[in-house]
This record gives structure tokens, C-alpha cells and sequence, in this order.
């Protein structure tokens, strides 16, 4: 029976029943948002439950290794931008926080071998998932939550998230000429300057916010995927990006809300990614 449990199983559910309490916050009820709490919890509670399993059975493994930071930066994402749709944090520090998740998950993309989760890392998870959790239960009970105070902890959630990835990128810094290589400009283009315009384009996407989650969560899965260094695609997705971010721009001036632009870059991102994505998905549930 033990030969059966898989614990990237768990690590799949962090993220695949995440929209579930995302759309509980929606719904202007006090027991939607207690059944939002719980349900968050409960995911957190498998950042902790997939690596006992993994270590208990023996079933360590480079992809387990992978998909745990990436599933956690989803799920940080994806809470922390539905908390600024609905004003529970203030945008300006949930920006840097995930910047830095978006700058880590490239450098980890690149550099897997010097890149092992530390503690600090996970009290900096733990701390974040716990800052969200908490802010949503007090504002439930409390709507009239001194903001001050949120944004305060927010912050504090920044500098641990900093002080958490400055080891990561000492590690690294002595490899900079080999991150900045010609094969990676693409890729530093893709998964780095992508999602931080998704991010800057966050307040003027109104009734798509959704998609903004849900393209960096793409690309944070990305992460495990190999290199691909095709002179074809790097043009492609050169011209893609400076055709898309002039798109949206143009968008924000005109209209002061992005739209079209969005939904196109979900449409490509799905199509290009949607298999690989799948393909680890499939690799999860291998027993």
C-alpha cells in the first residue's frame, strides 16, 4: 500500500484546488470566507506533508525537488494578487515580494544544482501563507482591520523573502557570465521580464485579473522544463514579448485597462505550454 503513496500527488493539489478558495473569497459571506480559510489551511498544511512522505517512503525525487518551490510561488501568487484585487493588501509590496519569487524561480530554472530549498525559505513560506490566511480571518471578523498594520506585515513579509533569497543569489554570483550567456537571454526575457509586465499591468486588468495568476503560475511551472535554445523560437518570443508589452501600453493609455493584449498572451502561453505542463502533471502520478 505504501509503494502507492506518491507525495507530488499533494504537491499537485496545493495548486490544482487553489481556484477553489480564490472563489470563495468573492462571495460576500462570512461562512464563504471561513470555508476559504479552512481550505487554504489545508493546502498549506501539504507544503509540509509532501517532503515527511517523501523523506518517511523514500520517494525523493528531482522532479518532487522542483515542483514543491514552484507549487509554494503559485500559491503565494495566486493568494497575495486576489488579496490586492480585494484590497486586503496594498499592491506596492506584494510587487516586490513577487519579483523576487519570479528572479529565484529563473535563477533555480537555470542553476537546479545550487538551488536547494533552506530553512529560511520555508519560514519565509510558512510566513507568507500564514500572513494571508491571518489578514483574511481577521478582516472576516474585523472589517475595519487597521490597513497601516497589514501593510506593515506585508513588508515584513518582503525582507524575509530578501533575506531568504540572498543566499541563493551569493550562490550565483560568481556564475553570472554563465547566466547572462547568449542561450539565456531568451529565457531571461520569458521568465523574467514576462511575468514582471504581466505584474506592473496587474491594476489595469480589472475583470481579467485572473489571468495574471494564472500566466505567472505557467511560467513559474516552466521552471522544470529543459532549456530549449531554438534560434527560431528566440525571435519569435523576442518579437512576441516587444509586440505584446507595446500592445498593452498602448491599451493602459488609450482605454486605462488591459485586455485584448492579455487574453492573447494567455491563448499563446496555453497553447506552447499546455503539453509540457501536462507531460509533468502525467510524470507526477507516476506510482
Amino acid at each position: 500500500m505504501t509503494n502507492r503513496i506518491n507525495p507530488n500527488l499533494l504537491t499537485l493539489l496545493r495548486v490544482v484546488c487553489l481556484p477553489v478558495p480564490c472563489l470563495l473569497l468573492f462571495i460576500n459571506s462570512s461562512i464563504a470566507k471561513l470555508m476559504a480559510i479552512s481550505l487554504l489551511l489545508f493546502l498549506s498544511l501539504t507544503d509540509y506533508f509532501d517532503g515527511l512522505l517523501a523523506r518517511k517512503y523514500n520517494q525523493t525525487s528531482k522532479l518532487g525537488a522542483l515542483l514543491d518551490p514552484i507549487a509554494d510561488k503559485i500559491f503565494v501568487t495566486t493568494i497575495y494578487l486576489i488579496m490586492v484585487k480585494l484590497d486586503y493588501f496594498p499592491f506596492l509590496p506584494v510587487f516586490f515580494l513577487l519579483l523576487r519569487e519570479i528572479l529565484i524561480s529563473f535563477l533555480r530554472s537555470i542553476l537546479p544544482q545550487t538551488m536547494k530549498v533552506n530553512l529560511i525559505a520555508k519560514f519565509k513560506t510558512f510566513f507568507q501563507m500564514s500572513l494571508a490566511v491571518g489578514v483574511i480571518f481577521a478582516k472576516t471578523l474585523y472589517p475595519a482591520l487597521n490597513p497601516t498594520l497589514v501593510e506593515i506585515l506585508v513588508w515584513i513579509a518582503v525582507l524575509l523573502s530578501y533575506l531568504s533569497g540572498l543566499k541563493y543569489i551569493l550562490r550565483t554570483i560568481n556564475k553570472l557570465n554563465y547566466i547572462f550567456q547568449k542561450q539565456f537571454q531568451n529565457k531571461l526575457l520569458y521568465e523574467v521580464f514576462c511575468p514582471l509586465l504581466l505584474l506592473l499591468f496587474f491594476p489595469f486588468t480589472e475583470n481579467f485579473f485572473w489571468v495574471v495568476p494564472f500566466l505567472i503560475g505557467m511560467l513559474f511551472l516552466k521552471g522544470v522544463n529543459k532549456l530549449e535554445t531554438e534560434k527560431k523560437e528566440k525571435r519569435f518570443t523576442f518579437l512576441g514579448f516587444s509586440l505584446l508589452s507595446l500592445a498593452g501600453i498602448l491599451e493602459v493609455i488609450f482605454w486605462g485597462k488591459i485586455q485584448f493584449s492579455i487574453l492573447f498572451l494567455l491563448f499563446y502561453l496555453i497553447l506552447k505550454e499546455g503539453i509540457k505542463s501536462f507531460n509533468i502533471i502525467k510524470e507526477a502520478f507516476k506510482f
